[in-house]
């Protein structure tokens, strides 16, 4: 019979705990210290970043217990640092199904809660840099082809800080209709004869111009075991352009949960099933993988939800355009249209041109086409550890009289009753019997 196998790492030491006392053919001994067993759910709280949505595991209150994670001096420890203490969970595996964090939620005489939180990276998205006025400034970050960007730090009386930009493209700083480039390194773009003017810079990012580019470089900076993204799940990110310029200051992975946002993605990071080493697994949300069907017998509950229909999906970013010697900002919308009356979401899009309106409508036609369909919730039996995000499920659900054929977005493992529930996407039709 499978039993949970939960790691905790507290003051330098990892500890191995479980619902029952459990030799473990890892080698390791778990002690019974688990009160509840864990409830964990994974999906997408803003942005396109799946990480935990919410969860729990309650422990035995136990300080006296000098083995245990919160035993002995370690208790003081807690009650003076509630977490983050990493995490992982295994169920009948070799490598973890979930890594994450814990933190101490409530306290009672006989019992530690802990609520589950993703895995913390502390990566920035942007650097400081300090300008030619000794102010402190944030550097913008650019990925692919950008066009007539602002701001850029100026840190002498011909130098501005490097955007990001590869200096093996072509880059250009105008001031006033003139471009005023005259060399650049990886952190130093060199001008002659600027005035002291307006200045536009444009060239392309120094990690890439495309979706998978831009989440390699991500899987890359946090150090990840694999260091490029998982495409599986995908089937435009090799392709598809992006025009990204941030000076925002954000953690890396808050700025690519907007990116995966504005490009109809998502993306999660978990320990791979196979290897164990830590992927960034990236899922287009237009991508329709080939699906696994599920048996009626192994289901305990389904519901739909419609919600309020889609009116349309609209996307908006400013364009700079150089009319002579003047900048001139325009204000560009896309929009795809659904029914209607209903909602009318709005996104931030990656673009900088006039001319990138047919790209970025093709994004919201795809958006538009997951954003309008209906949202299924299936609950199977046993703990599923081969079910993730992005994963196509099909269910003749004879009880409703309906056929399912859904995209997850959200998994729930429910290792107290031993249930996974899916959410996502779907598309719903009659189910017709002989």
């Amino acid at each position: 019979m499978a039993q949970i196998e939960i790691a905790m790492t507290v003051s330098g030491s990892t500890y191995y705990i479980s619902d029952s006392d459990y030799a473990s053919p890892d080698g390791n001994f778990y002690q019974g210290l688990v009160s509840q067993a864990p409830i964990v759910s994974l999906g997408a709280t803003s942005g396109g970043y799946i990480s935990v949505q919410k969860g729990t595991v309650i422990l035995n209150n136990d300080p006296d217990n000098a083995s245990g994670p919160f035993g002995s001096t370690r208790y003081a420890t807690l009650l003076a640092t509630p977490g983050p203490y990493d995490c992982t969970i295994k169920y009948d595996t070799k490598y973890p199904m979930f890594s994450g964090t814990v933190v101490l939620e409530e306290i009672s005489n006989d019992q530690l809660r802990f609520s589950f939180q993703p895995t913390s990276y502390s990566n920035q998205a942007i650097s400081v840099v300090t300008d030619s006025d000794g102010n402190s400034q944030y550097n913008p970050f650019s990925h692919g082809v950008v066009t007539n960007r602002q701001p850029l730090i100026q840190t002498g009386s011909q130098a501005f800080r490097n955007p990001s930009l590869n200096t093996s493209e072509t880059v250009t700083v105008f001031e006033e209709g003139t471009n005023r480039f005259s060399s650049d390194t990886s952190t130093t773009i060199t001008t002659s004869g600027y005035n002291g003017g307006q200045v536009v810079v444009s060239g392309t990012g120094a990690n890439g111009t495309t979706v998978e580019t831009f989440f390699d470089y991500v899987a890359n900076t946090l150090s990840l075991g694999v260091t490029t993204a998982e495409t599986t799940k995908t089937s435009s990110a090799s392709s598809r352009a992006i025009h990204l310029y941030s000076n925002k200051p954000q953690l890396l992975t808050e700025l690519a949960s907007e990116v995966a946002r504005s490009v109809n993605h998502q993306f999660y990071i978990l320990p791979n099933p196979t290897t164990g080493s830590t992927t960034l697994y990236l899922i287009d949300r237009a991508n329709l993988p080939t699906a696994t069907q599920l048996s009626d017998h192994d289901v305990v509950g389904s519901s739909y939800t419609l919600g309020f229909p889609i009116q349309a999906v609209e996307g908006t970013w400013k364009a700079t355009q150089r009319k002579g010697s003047q900048l001139q900002t325009l204000d560009i919308t896309a929009r795809s249209e659904n029914v209607s009356v209903g909602q009318v979401l709005s996104i931030p899009m990656l673009a900088d041109t006039v001319a990138q309106v047919s790209n970025m409508t093709t994004i919201l036609n795809e958006t538009r086409d997951v954003e309008k369909k209906p949202q299924a919730s299936i609950t199977v039996s046993e703990i599923k550890t081969d079910y993730y995000p992005g994963d196509r499920f099909k269910l003749d659900r004879s009880e409703d009289q309906i056929t399912i054929d859904m995209i997850t977005r959200t998994i729930t493992w429910d290792f107290n009753n031993k249930t996974t529930n899916i959410k996502g996407d779907a598309t719903l039709s009659e189910l017709v019997t002989q």
